[in-house]
């Protein structure tokens, strides 16, 4: 869309001092954006992040040796060549191109935006399988939902893409204003509201209204995507109501899109029949839960907005497999035992439905591994605490803790549990306590990294051999 040249006129209408250094082409057009010099190809913009380990302007000469066009700097690096352009605040500046770039979308590229408690990353993967279908589509990558990672995901959206799929997360008031006036939804959906960024957004009602900042800022040709079955559904109702409505759920028959007959298999894999309009397609997901129902519903009403029809959406519904620690079942653990990774992520909610998908495994050993679910306010002690009432529901035979929150859990809990303060004695414990009749939930936010246990616990191929 740009030159480096034109670049420097875009972001000198918001920062007037922006000044180039070296050489910048009016004729090379860029082909996008990066933050890490390694991921530079040719044609791209680096921009130099100064963080608190590293500092972008270090990496300019590699990411010229990696084919960089120019390179947004808050200070010039007079030892490279590279054409460089200075500003005061590259964040800003990126989302001030990302709005230009959104603006200058063309009218057919339809634009879906994803936000909600729980459940985004996996609604956001299903819609973008099923777009793929009817064009060529581009999404999210990973969970980079800020205000950064989609300002890149726009600007690094191929110019043949039909359909963009964006992930929108936020933990504070405003936030959602910010997300949805840079995007400029087409269809937006809200998967659910559930207690999750509570130190902030103070209580579900909080969370609705932040959330529901989405749906306010859709015009009438707009359309959002309501879910029937969740807390507060009337704030959400009331603030589309400039734009066109959908819905899905399975408590509702009213719903656009709903579901009947949900039946979970022996790796708590749903079967269910999806029902629209007069129409009725059985699907099976390869994804683990029946909250994940709830996921493919979201999907499947954005895809026959998109012109999709219900069979074809059951089918490519029927292949997804997503994996990387959510809800990720593996099948090798050390002594046999089964795993299950859903250690990306954790609130109260997400917890509950994790719980609830393993205890329809069939082995008699049922453990769970907690660590602290973060931002979850000042009550924060207390849904650690019913997260011990929920383990004990759903069976769970022992139960081992990591951080200052999850030792709640563990006193709380009324079977077997232990609590640990360091990783490796968490990791020791878990392998001598594995056995072939154990399935084990590893559960916990980002921030507690019990991603990390995941290859101690998982057989090596030589060690199957």
């Amino acid at each position: 869309m740009f030159s480096p040249a034109s670049l420097l006129e875009v972001i000198q209408v918001l920062d007037v001092n922006a000044s180039a250094f070296g050489v910048l082409s009016n004729q090379d057009i860029i082909s996008g954006y990066q933050i890490d010099s390694r991921s530079v190809q040719s044609g791209h913009v680096f921009i130099a992040f100064h963080g608190n380990n590293q500092d972008g302007h270090d990496y300019l000469d590699q990411a010229q040796k990696n084919g960089a066009s120019c390179a947004i700097v808050t200070r010039f690096v007079s030892n490279c060549s590279l054409g460089q352009i200075k500003v005061n605040d590259p964040l800003a500046v990126l989302v001030h191109i990302a709005r230009v770039t959104r603006n200058r979308w063309p009218e057919q590229r339809l634009v879906v935006a994803i936000t909600g408690s729980v459940g985004k990353t996996s609604t956001k993967e299903l819609c973008a399988r099923l777009l793929t279908n009817l064009g060529k589509t581009h999404k999210t990558f990973g969970n980079q939902n800020n205000v950064l990672g989609l300002s890149l995901t726009i600007l690094n959206t191929p110019t043949d893409a039909l359909f963009a799929v964006l992930e929108l997360g936020i933990n504070a008031k405003y936030e959602m204003e910010t997300l949805a006036d840079i995007c400029k939804p087409d269809i937006a959906i809200i998967t659910n509201i559930a207690p999750c960024h509570l130190e902030k957004l103070e209580n579900l009602a909080g969370v609705a209204r932040e959330k529901s900042a989405l749906f306010q800022a859709l015009g009438r040709h707009a359309t959002a995507i309501i879910p029937t079955d969740t807390p507060h559904v009337d704030i959400l109702q009331k603030a589309a109501q400039k734009s066109r409505k959908c819905s899905f759920g399975q408590a509702s028959d009213q719903a656009w899109i709903t579901v009947k007959d949900v039946v979970l298999d022996n790796k708590a894999k749903p079967t269910f029949t999806m029902r629209w309009q007069d129409e009725q397609a059985v699907c099976q997901l390869q994804t683990i839960g029946a909250h994940q129902v709830n996921n493919a519903l979201a999907a499947a009403t954005c895809a026959t907005i998109a012109g999709m029809g219900l069979s074809d959406i059951a089918k490519a519904l029927s292949t997804v497999d997503m994996t990387d620690n959510r809800m990720q079942l593996v099948e090798n653990g050390q002594a046999g035992a089964w795993l299950l990774l859903d250690a990306y992520n954790a609130s109260p909610l997400s917890l509950e439905k994790a719980l609830q998908s393993m205890s329809e495994f069939s082995q008699q050993d049922k453990c769970l591994v907690l660590a602290d679910m973060a931002e979850l306010g000042d009550n924060a002690l207390a849904w650690h605490k019913d997260a011990a009432y929920d383990a004990e529901k759903y069976g769970v035979t022992k139960l081992f803790t990591y951080g200052r929150l999850a030792i709640h859990t563990s006193n709380t809990f009324s079977g077997y549990a232990q609590h640990f303060e360091d990783l490796q004695q968490l990791q020791t414990a878990l392998l001598a306590s594995m056995h072939n009749d154990m399935v084990i939930l590893i559960k916990g936010s980002r921030v507690m990294q019990l991603q990390t246990l995941s290859s101690a616990l998982i057989q090596k191929q030589e060690e199957i051999i």
